[in-house]
């Protein structure tokens, strides 16, 4: 039998404990920047920082109102940098390397104001910010790694914008992108990379598709696109039968829940399976009414209840892998990390946290249903007698080519 080596990630997602992944790309929702301080963000760790750590280096990039800081200069101990590039986010493939710029207490690296630095502001009638399209912040962290960043609204849920009013969405809520290289290189290219996709809210009403996705482009998608293919999974509530209080379905853009042709299924396997795929339909018998079942325990989810640690939470199945046949004809696996703000750390009390506030990663495996995992190859790959890790280093070494 014969298996095509598609990714680097195939092997070292399934290895588990022994994952360091390279790079990945982030899709942040929602940083909330209207406040008196700055909401500071660790572009390595793809985590928010308390402003009571503002005088270290744990933060590279901090958002108030439209101005944007980084940790350096006049503006924190560090040594992060930056600049403002005139190409493309998806376009740039590599760093600079030159022209980066501490903050200054006059000049920050990044300028503020209408038309000088990541936005524009349109005036009347919409009075709105809008991020300039084709302008791409480049950051030399604090670590000396470079990062990426496209910011893609300055409103609540990355919404469409009305092209003659103010948007009805808060402002001062920052929705981005960022590419961060931990290898040190100048690579920017994510187009073969994890994407990780933190705080998208799927809080709506009952029956509702809170929050769209489509996997292809990494973004979500809006309530306009719903009756079209620009999405691909939706997130939000039904009252299917077995569902935990109805807020944690997964909707598939298929059958009786979009004009789609989406599919998913569940496999205990890291590579994707060949059949069993299937869309989502209303009309079928309780928990086959979705491809993603709903209810602790028939799908992504276990929900702790009364006596579980912690008490009436929802924690992610780590023995589920949810495989996914896109709009675009490309497969993905997803990975549910999170269902609160945050992706926060859970002890032994509740989570404190918004709930209905998902944090997941996946990746593209390919239009190829026979991509494979660590275990299509032979184990003793370089002939020693022993299954090592020097084999799987091998099996990197042949990734693209076919191995019986």
């Amino acid at each position: 039998m014969t298996y095509k080596l598609t990714s680097f990630f195939l092997l070292f997602f399934s290895l588990g404990s022994m994952m360091n992944l390279s790079a990945t790309e982030t899709l942040q929702f929602d940083i909330n920047a209207d406040s008196t301080t700055y909401a500071l963000y660790n572009l390595r760790t793809g985590k928010l920082i308390d402003n009571s750590d503002s005088a270290s280096t744990n933060w590279d990039i901090g958002f108030n109102s439209t101005t944007i800081i980084f940790n350096s200069g006049s503006s924190g101990p560090g040594t992060a940098e930056a600049q403002i590039v005139e190409t493309a986010y998806d376009q740039l493939m590599t760093a600079p390397g030159s022209g980066y710029n501490s903050d200054a207490p006059s000049n920050l690296a990044i300028p503020t104001g209408s038309g000088n630095g990541w936005y524009i502001y349109t005036g009347p009638p919409a009075f709105q910010i809008r991020p300039i399209e084709d302008r791409t912040i480049v950051v030399k962290t604090n670590s000396g790694t470079y990062a990426k960043v496209k910011i893609l609204s300055y409103y609540e849920g990355n919404p469409a914008l009305p092209n003659f009013s103010p948007p009805a969405e808060a402002s001062r809520y920052y929705s981005f992108k960022f590419f961060h290289q931990d290898d040190f290189s100048d690579n920017l290219d994510a187009s073969n990379e994890i994407r990780l996709v933190q705080d998208l809210n799927a809080n709506g009403g009952l029956n509702t598709i809170a929050a769209y996705f489509n996997f292809g482009s990494c973004v979500n998608a809006t309530a306009a696109d719903s009756a079209s293919s620009n999405w691909d999974f939706g997130f939000g509530t039904s009252g299917a039968p077995g569902a935990q209080f109805g807020t944690t379905t997964i909707w598939t853009n298929s059958g009786t829940s979009g004009p789609g042709s989406a599919q998913a299924r569940f496999a205990d396997t890291f590579s994707e399976p060949i059949d069993g795929y299937r869309q989502d339909d209303s009309q079928a018998a309780g928990l086959d009414q979705f491809a993603i079942p709903t209810g602790s325990g028939n799908g992504w989810y276990l929900y702790t209840g009364f006596t579980g640690i912690p008490p009436f939470t929802i924690i992610p199945n780590p023995d589920r892998n949810i495989f996914v046949l896109a709009n675009d004809g490309n497969y993905y696996r997803v990975e549910i990390l999170s269902y609160y703000r945050g992706n926060p750390v859970l002890g032994t009390d509740t989570p404190s946290a918004e709930s209905r506030v998902f944090t997941f990663r996946y990746f593209n495996t390919g239009n190829l249903v026979s991509s494979t995992a660590v275990n299509a190859c032979p184990t003793d790959v370089n002939g020693n007698g022993l299954t090592e890790i020097n084999d799987y280093l091998e099996v990197l070494g042949e990734i693209g080519n076919d191995c019986d």
